[in-house]
């Protein structure tokens, strides 16, 4: 890539330039590339290693076209090469040679990739990574969006915006710095992190809903309901609540991603209205 620059970033630092290199790459393409600039921000919520690991970026004179960066989970780190969709496959290679030299070591990482992107498949292949499936991905039309769904008796819908005086209902799976990680995020809304409380204050269902107004997606990630809980229609009436404050924000296309294994959450987002259109695979490299 030598007609580009290069940069290193940690922190905050490295949270805005992904974030301008995602929306940029959804401007490109409406459903190319797996990843929106949401998905980052929400995996800021907790602390990680790789938070002061330098992440590398290349430069074009409009700002970042490509990224080679990872991100640590409790079972593994994944490594993620990310390009505009005008960027071409022919970085690739020069791409996961950098990420070693940014002490990732590729040989104990993962890569989730978009079961389309036939060149960076050929690029793992070859190096001899396996694979097996990851996800699926399903878009909506805020046209297609549904009304929303009645709530049973006895549970009441709230947003952080009208009661965060308590500690936040994601501190209990993301530590007690989630509301302060996800507050340094630029996409984060109160408004559109929604919760569910039974008749004795008890948070039993959730969904965060991200609208990214420079590229018009509307991101639903995560939602949850308690499973004493399920079966009561409390996830369908917080995502239709949350699809249409989205709506209301003016995003114009909605997605969610979910595990192909779960056939309550697949039924419940294709029984609103989102369409399959992709999925994904995680490769790992080869044991030695």
């Amino acid at each position: 890539m030598a007609m580009f620059s290069t940069g290193a970033h940690t922190g905050t630092s490295y949270l805005t330039e992904v974030t301008a290199l995602l929306q940029r790459a959804r401007r490109e393409h409406p459903t190319k590339g797996l990843w929106e600039a949401a998905d980052r921000q929400w995996w800021w919520r907790i602390p990680r290693t790789t938070d002061d690991e330098p992440q590398m970026f290349w430069y074009d004179e409009q700002g970042p076209v490509a990224a080679a960066v990872t991100t640590w989970w409790p079972s593994s780190t994944w490594l993620d090469l990310i390009t505009l969709p005008s960027t071409g496959p022919s970085v690739l290679p020069e791409m996961l040679d950098a990420s070693q030299g940014l002490g990732a070591d590729v040989g104990s990482m993962e890569m989730p990739v978009d079961d389309d992107d036939t060149a960076l498949i050929r690029l793992l292949t070859d190096a001899g990574f396996g694979h097996e499936p990851m996800d699926v991905t399903a878009w909506m039309n805020a046209s297609s969006v549904p009304d929303v769904s009645p709530l049973a008796d006895g549970y009441t819908l709230h947003s952080r915006a009208g009661d965060g005086s308590t500690d936040h209902h994601l501190a209990k799976r993301n530590g007690p710095d989630v509301e302060r990680r996800l507050r340094q995020t630029s996409l984060y809304r109160p408004d559109l992190d929604l919760f569910v409380v039974d008749q004795q204050d008890d948070v039993v269902a959730y969904g965060l809903f991200w609208h990214d107004p420079t590229t018009g997606v509307g991101l639903v990630e995560p939602m949850r309901t308690e499973e004493s809980h399920q079966g009561k229609g409390l996830a369908r009436h917080v995502l239709t609540s949350g699809l249409n404050r989205l709506v209301a924000a003016r995003s114009e296309r909605l997605k969610i991603s979910y595990d192909p294994d779960n056939p309550p959450a697949a039924a419940l987002y294709l029984s609103v209205g989102f369409v399959p259109t992709t999925t994904c695979s995680i490769w790992s490299a080869p044991t030695t």
